[in-house]
């Protein structure tokens, strides 16, 4: 711009000094001359402007998801008497932005519906459509060092922690934990390495110096060959300074039957038992075309703590699908069994989707998921969810459209 001010002057004073000394024609062809370098040059720099503000935008990455859901739910009472059924409509919106200023560093941030629970960004249609809160989803800082195979999590991120097909028996797909977390991983030929450790804070309370929070490792290894793929991995989860059980916690007595959902809890509001969980998780895949691929997964977890009588969980399912679920033609069906003893984990961080995300019980579920659109799916899925003490059951149908979104600014 400051070359175009030159420009403009210029052509001023040359008309001044020139006016008596050429021709009223050469002095418009002059004129034009410098307009159109004038011209050609303010464009260079415009374009310059432009380039600029794209190498800006392309440091940001947009991520999302939005999803409408139609639930039934039916179950039997207690006492036998008959059963509850429940019809509920559900939706739900995750928004939000990586941040890349260099190849080794990046800020996340997202938003997300739901309530303060860790395990939904469900919202309920109800409220007499009143507003509905918005919450912080996520807000760290990622670094990668001189070393592509280090990775560092700070503040509050997607949980690292490997799960064999995605199964989230104890870790729900929505918990984003917050702290410090390391992934290591490097790749030998066809075999991948990685190393996951994290300390995941729970809470802080100003007047105790010891604040509970978890500690997490996990050690794995990744193989693809021809359209083989196999993952293994083995982690051990530590919760400290537990004193009183979380907040999110999916505990409740009946005291009209003796007895209790999910996690044990004491009189004194604490739980029973320590929970040193050790979890193995393993999967197999072969692609045999981009239309269709098989899998067979499965995760068995047990509490090692002393004294703990139901400690036991595991989950095993089947997979058929496309290589991916993302343009339209792409489906998906699995369907899984798991039963998981009441102690066999922290109940406040499992799967929602499986009774209430309590523990203590047993469930079969399967999903069909199609894609109708680039990257927007149909989905149906049905639960059956039995507690193991009284026998209590649950049916769940589920018809849900999501829609998934990434994109940059630019492109």
């Amino acid at each position: 711009m400051k070359n175009a001010i030159v420009a403009v002057l210029s052509i001023f004073l040359i008309s001044l000094s020139l006016s008596a000394e050429i021709t009223e024609k050469e002095r418009t062809i002059l004129k034009k001359e410098i307009k159109t370098e004038l011209k050609e040059e303010m464009r260079e720099e415009l374009k310059a402007e432009n380039n600029r503000m794209n190498k800006f935008l392309d440091m940001f990455t947009l991520h999302g998801k939005a999803k409408v859901k139609y639930e039934y739910y039916s179950r039997e009472k207690i006492d036998r008497s008959g059963d509850v059924t429940r019809h509920r409509g559900v939706y739900m919106l995750k928004a939000g932005f990586v941040f890349r200023p260099h190849d080794y560093f990046r800020v996340g941030f997202g938003l997300g519906s739901g309530s303060e629970t860790p395990t939904s960004a469900n919202e309920t249609m109800s409220g007499n459509f009143s507003s509905k809160p918005i919450y912080l989803d996520l807000a760290y800082i990622h670094v990668v060092p001189y070393f592509s195979w280090i990775n560092l999590y700070l503040g509050k991120f997607k949980n690292p922690i490997f799960t064999a097909g995605k199964t989230h028996m104890i870790w729900d797909s929505d918990v984003n934990p917050e702290g410090a977390a390391i992934d290591l991983s490097y790749r030998f030929g066809i075999i991948k390495l990685f190393f996951n450790t994290g300390i995941y804070v729970l809470d802080e309370f100003k007047a105790e110096s010891d604040d509970p929070f978890l500690s997490v490792t996990q050690v794995g290894m990744n193989l693809k060959k021809s359209g083989f793929q196999m993952n293994i991995a083995a982690s051990y989860s530590d919760a400290f300074n537990m004193t009183k059980k979380l907040e999110q916690s999916r505990y409740v007595y009946e005291a009209d039957y003796d007895f209790s959902y999910s996690n044990t809890i004491l009189a004194d509001d604490t739980y029973a038992y320590d929970y040193n969980v050790i979890t193995v998780d393993v999967d197999f895949a072969y692609t045999f075309d981009k239309y269709f691929k098989l899998s067979l997964f499965g995760q068995f977890a047990v509490n090692t703590a002393s004294d703990v009588e139901d400690r036991f969980a595991h989950i095993a399912g089947i997979k058929f699908s496309s290589e991916k679920v993302k343009k339209l033609g792409d489906y998906e069906f699995n369907i899984r069994y798991r039963n998981v003893e009441k102690d066999a984990y922290i109940d406040a961080f499992s799967e929602s989707s499986f009774y209430y995300g309590r523990t203590g019980a047993w469930g079969v579920d399967a999903t069909v998921k199609a894609a109708i659109w680039n990257n927007v799916t149909l989905s149906v899925c049905a639960n059956i969810d039995v507690a193991s003490n009284v026998g209590e059951g649950h049916v769940i149908f589920e018809f849900s459209k999501t829609r998934n979104f990434e994109k940059g600014f630019t492109t």
